[in-house]
């Protein structure tokens, strides 16, 4: 029972750590993301539309427990049209539910895991209403710590 409350508390502790354990939020800087589509079950005639994406964002110490920092919010655009019903990041792992347009072109969910300099998530959207056959995509998105934010 000890032992339970004292990793909890360690999980805690350890919001902006700089350690790499899996029990450490990650750190607030720069990120690297890459974001890549499994095209297995894409339509030969609209992968070009799937291409990899790759980015740096700044993300800031009190968005790292919240969607802005690993979720859908991380671009302006879709930020400004998608929420996260749900949103858990602890012991390691995180999992976010997200609706955009009020659930009318776009919902899904994520599940993923991190450490204070790494963040991997395997997502899967689902196009409302289906697109050309396309009822899931599957995403995978890694983001690695680069460094302090340039600005």
């Amino acid at each position: 029972m000890l032992k339970n409350r004292l990793f909890c508390a360690a999980g805690i502790s350890l919001f902006i750590s700089l350690s790499a354990s899996a029990d450490a939020l990650p750190q607030a800087g720069a990120w690297a993301f890459e974001v890549v589509t499994d095209l297995s079950k894409i339509p030969k005639e609209m992968r070009e539309n799937f291409p990899t994406i790759n980015f740096e964002r700044c993300i800031k110490a009190d968005e790292i427990a919240s969607p802005k920092a690993f979720g859908l919010q991380t671009s302006a655009q879709m930020g400004a049209r998608c929420s996260h019903p749900t949103f858990s990041l602890a012991d390691g792992n995180l999992a976010y539910t997200f609706e955009c347009d009020s659930s009318t072109t776009l919902t899904g969910e994520a599940r993923g895991n991190y450490a204070a300099r790494r963040v991997n998530i395997q997502l899967i959207s689902r196009p409302v209403p289906v697109v050309r056959g396309i009822n899931t995509v599957h995403q995978k998105i890694t983001a690695k710590f680069v460094g302090q934010c340039k600005n």
